[in-house]
């Protein structure tokens, strides 16, 4: 679900679509942005720098949180959404929601407790010390919100947003655009401008050019119960960290 929102803002620009990329635009604009990021901190990866001619990778994790009870909630969705530098494509990683990772001040947990722990900054903060890359902006959505809206898709509607049947339907894809924005949160560093822009960048036709996979986990790689904590298996990890540092996912992708 949270995939769909980056597909939305890089779609949009990309199909030259002046009337969507607009109401995208607007939209943005009612999104909250009070996500802490981490501060400094004792072997952070270092931001990425970029090469001349070009813009620097950009990574962003999205969250999807279970609000429920008396905590700040737990994050039932995680995935790092990973920008080349060359603007090519966008590389989804799911990162399995029980996954036991090191949480820092935590010892070993599951990667979905980091959020409940200390909110968006150790969320953050888990995911740069799992994967050895720097985050450059988090977006979180209310999954509890967001399954009290069936009228405009439930779960689903972000994935939704970007399928042909929605965007030959321009009145429904404001309404429904509008009606999702203000359920999102980022940090503040990713303003309406900064979103924009990256649509600019990006090369992508609707739905063309989005690589999606996940952590890779001991065993045979199937999930048969979410519920169980998961193992990542640490040699394949190895590689994708290398990969995500090289800004080469297409060649570990290939490789697979």
């Amino acid at each position: 679900m949270l995939v769909g929102f980056v597909v939305l803002i890089v779609a949009a620009v990309a199909a030259v679509a002046a009337f969507y990329a607009l109401t995208v635009g607007h939209a943005l604009d009612g999104v909250r942005r009070d996500q802490q990021m981490p501060g400094a901190y004792p072997g952070r990866p270092p931001a990425p720098a970029a090469a001349s001619g070009r813009a620097a990778p950009l990574n962003i994790l999205l969250l999807g949180v279970d609000t429920q009870g008396p905590d700040r909630g737990r994050t039932d969705v995680m995935t790092l959404a990973h920008v080349p530098a060359n603007r090519e494509k966008v590389f989804l990683l799911s990162i399995p929601r029980t996954a036991l990772v090191a949480v820092p001040g935590h010892g070993r947990d599951r990667v979905n407790r980091a959020y409940e722990y200390g909110g968006n900054a150790l969320a953050v903060r888990t995911v740069e010390q799992l994967l050895g890359v720097r985050i450059d902006h988090s977006v979180v959505v209310d999954l509890d919100e967001l399954m009290a809206m069936p009228d405009v898709g439930g779960p689903n509607v972000l994935r939704e947003l970007v399928t042909p049947a929605m965007l030959a339907n321009p009145a429904r894809f404001q309404q429904t655009v509008e009606r999702i924005a203000p359920l999102l949160r980022s940090d503040a560093g990713l303003t309406s401008d900064r979103a924009r822009a990256l649509a600019a960048e990006v090369k992508l036709g609707l739905g063309v050019g989005v690589e999606r996979g996940r952590l890779p986990v001991e065993g045979d790689g199937v999930l048969a119960d979410t519920r169980r904590e998961v193992h990542l298996d640490e040699q394949r990890l190895a590689a994708l960290r290398g990969a995500l540092r090289r800004d080469d996912l297409a060649g570990y992708w290939a490789g697979r």
